[in-house]
């Protein structure tokens, strides 16, 4: 029984090391990031992110070299963190794919949402000069919001404007409401409404 179950695991072992279209062995390519088939150049994964290294310093070459990171930083002020893939559609012949392209263009309303909302939190925080971690902690606000619907029957920049105020008073950033309304093109009602419904959630 215990032999052939350690059999068991090696045979998955060695078919994870193998490509699931042809069989042939499979590489990691560092540079890009990318673990693709030998044979037949099938992409298995793309753009590994590796989060073991992301707190060390370097002090030398070597070291740097070490730390370097495929693709950019992943962000929570980017709508999707950055993740997504986009297709070409120029080089495109086949006629599916064309259409494959033109459907993954299209975003679902709750990625609209989120892109006009960081659109929006990305334009007021650079008016009033906002460091980088109140833009990070208005986003996570806005999600948590956005994730509660609490953002029915309320403007997206109404709640956008409450959300970098509340930053603002938990970074203790000294900024008040009336600085963000002038940056803002919502009423002072709405964005004390909406100040109002995040404190109380």
């Amino acid at each position: 029984m215990g032999g052939r179950f350690i059999s068991m695991i090696s045979d998955k072992v060695k078919q994870l090391n193998l490509c699931p279209e042809c069989g042939g062995s499979i590489l990691f390519i560092e540079a890009k990031g990318e673990t693709v088939c030998g044979q037949c150049g099938l992409i298995i994964n793309e753009r590994i992110v590796d989060f073991a290294r992301s707190g060390k310093r370097s002090y030398t070459t070597q070291e740097r070299n070490s730390r370097e990171h495929t693709g950019a930083p992943i962000s929570i002020l980017l709508p999707d963190m950055g993740l997504s893939t986009v297709i070409d559609k120029r080089k495109i012949i086949n006629p599916d794919l064309k259409r494959a392209a033109k459907w993954n263009t299209r975003i679902t309303w709750q990625k609209r949402n989120l892109l006009i909302a960081t659109t929006e939190l990305k334009r007021i925080s650079s008016n009033l000069n906002l460091p980088n971690h109140v833009r990070e902690e208005a986003m996570r606000l806005y999600i948590e919001a956005f994730k509660r619907k609490l953002l029915r029957g309320r403007s997206i920049n109404a709640m956008v404007a409450a959300c970098l105020y509340l930053a603002c008073r938990k970074k203790e950033i000294p900024r008040t409401l009336q600085e963000i309304l002038d940056e803002s093109s919502v009423s002072s009602k709405d964005v004390k409404r909406s100040v109002s419904t995040l404190i109380r959630e």
